[in-house]
């Protein structure tokens, strides 16, 4: 029953739920990118397009300087 509990206070971590939390709160951790980048080369089917596009605006938002890079 508390395996229950822990999976339902954390839920499965993926590349787009990542991405999205990145671009929402305007912040990247180090190991954000790590996990991001490990994930995105280990898949077995390629990232969606919908991956793709956001995966693009969190490298442009890194270069434009808006999002704020987090230890």
């Amino acid at each position: 029953m508390l395996q229950a509990q822990i999976d339902y206070v954390r839920p499965a971590m993926t590349v787009s739920s990542v991405l999205d939390r990145i671009l929402s709160t305007g912040q990247i951790a180090q190991k954000d990118a790590n996990w991001v980048l490990q994930a995105a080369m280990t898949l077995e089917a390629p990232l969606s397009s919908e991956e793709e596009a956001k995966m693009r605006a969190v490298f442009h938002r890194l270069g434009l300087g808006v999002l704020k890079v987090v230890y």
